[in-house]
């Protein structure tokens, strides 16, 4: 009899990654793996947990949208009516985006955990400066 054609039970696996586990912890893996595969609604999809998040509503040109940090180091503009993301700002932070403002239609700041604000110009996505603290 082939390994192969051995069948497997509920707490039993051929995957290597299921050894020295108990059933709580695979449980628990399924769940995290249930949440990240959430598709009920219309879920926009981001690289990073969110962490900050702040309210865009004085950029009439370009409509409502909200401006996300989050745990990749971006900055993420999501355009409401769309559920798409219009813009990403990256490249200025070392550390976790955990606090987004927004200043005027042209202008973002940002902080981070790498104790840096960044002001970012939205219309080149471009960093405008960069405030650091010790």
């Amino acid at each position: 009899m082939d390994i192969d054609e051995i069948a497997v039970g509920p707490n039993r696996s051929s995957d290597a990654d299921d050894f020295f586990q108990s059933d709580r912890d695979l449980e628990v893996r399924r769940a995290r793996q249930e949440r990240t595969n959430f598709t009920r609604g219309r879920p926009v999809q981001l690289k990073g947990k969110v962490l900050a998040l702040t309210l865009a509503d004085n950029e009439p040109s370009k409509g409502s949208a909200v401006y996300a940090g989050t745990s990749g180091f971006v900055v993420t503009r999501i355009d409401l009516a769309s559920k798409k993301v219009t813009a990403s700002y990256s490249g200025g932070h070392k550390g976790p985006v955990t606090s987004v403002a927004v200043v005027d239609a042209k202008q973002i700041v940002s902080g981070s955990w790498d104790k840096t604000a960044i002001l970012w110009d939205v219309e080149v996505n471009a960093v405008a400066d960069v405030q650091q603290r010790n």
